[in-house]
């Protein structure tokens, strides 16, 4: 393997800066090892090798493919391997309970603290219970921002940067369009899945801190949000769907993206807004996928703009409006 070049140690100044920050001791202290990016590549191969049904895998991929998220020619989930061994600096491996970082990377104290961060959430919430691979695509994103938004403001903690959720919403907003725009390492659309958890998830754990300390944290841990929308607006009104691995929702955030190729970033946020639930259907010999709004006026407003703006993306999608339900069924 790829060794320690340079050496990468763990010391115990950085876990006690860490767990200072948090509010949380350590029970041991995580290993660390320094990669190429090709023994990267294999290492975020077999994590997710180990925790993926690899049918639940493909089923995703086809779902992703007909939404337009990624190319017909992308390969899902092989290309991926790859592209986020280019894409990350260093990652967290949940099984080892090591820190993996890039070969080539510095190793800064903010980017190791940010890493220790998820080492402590490990020891004291276990992620592999925390990220069930049952979930649904919208409860990932929602725990993915609770753990990616607390290790966030810890990593700023040990920049000497005081500030926490200080843009706005729309600043973010605008951040994220602008990352669908110029993806490079990855598909627009996974770029902006990707994003998300970090962006709306300091924004999210900076609102629960200022609100109830690290105690108000913590309890989110133990009963962590469940969907994007629940992040983005800090309210929660879908039933769980944990543990049904059966059913699939892709949730607010999955909607403004699917908006984005078509109208202004302002708008397509403006629209995706108005989600209140979704379901998606593989079993029925064509991917459908239901979308509740707030009201029926809005699920009007979201069928037109389906209707209106329906191109090549969506040649051939049946597209039907009931009450304030919107139903898309790809060919």
């Amino acid at each position: 393997m790829g060794g320690c070049a340079p050496r990468c140690i763990v010391s115990p100044d950085a876990i006690d800066l860490v767990a200072r920050h948090r509010g949380l001791s350590f029970d041991r202290v995580p290993k660390c090892r320094t990669l190429t990016q090709s023994e990267l590549a294999t290492e975020i191969r077999a994590s997710i090798t180990r925790h993926h049904d690899p049918k639940r895998l493909v089923r995703e991929g086809e779902l992703f493919r007909a939404l337009g998220f990624i190319p017909e020619t992308f390969r899902y989930p092989e290309d991926l391997y790859p592209l986020y061994a280019g894409h990350l600096l260093a990652v967290y491996e949940q099984d080892g309970e090591e820190i993996l970082f890039r070969k080539g990377v510095q190793l800064r104290r903010d980017l190791l603290g940010h890493e220790l961060t998820h080492a402590l959430q490990d020891q004291r919430y276990d992620l592999n219970q925390l990220l069930d691979p049952r979930l649904t695509s919208d409860q990932m994103f929602a725990r993915s921002a609770l753990l990616e938004g607390d290790a966030n403001v810890i990593g700023r903690k040990i920049r000497g940067d005081l500030s926490c959720g200080e843009l706005s919403e729309q600043e973010l907003v605008t951040q994220l369009g602008s990352i669908f725009l110029n993806a490079k390492s990855l598909p627009p659309a996974l770029e902006v899945m990707t994003t998300f958890p970090y962006l709306f998830g300091e924004r999210y754990v900076c609102a629960l801190r200022k609100k109830g300390g690290a105690a108000l944290l913590d309890r989110a841990f133990a009963s962590p949000p469940g969907t994007s929308r629940e992040i983005i607006r800090f309210e929660s009104e879908t039933p769980s769907k944990s543990g049904d691995s059966s059913v699939e929702s892709l949730g607010q955030l999955s909607l403004f993206i699917f908006l984005l190729p078509e109208i202004p970033v302002s708008q397509a946020w403006q629209i995706a807004d108005g989600w209140r639930d979704d379901e998606v259907n593989q079993d029925l010999g064509r991917i459908q996928w239901s979308l509740r709004m707030k009201n029926q006026a809005q699920a009007m407003e979201l069928a037109e703009i389906f209707i209106r703006l329906r191109g090549d993306r969506q040649r051939g999608w049946q597209i039907v409006a009931q009450g304030e339900k919107v139903i898309l069924s790809a060919p």
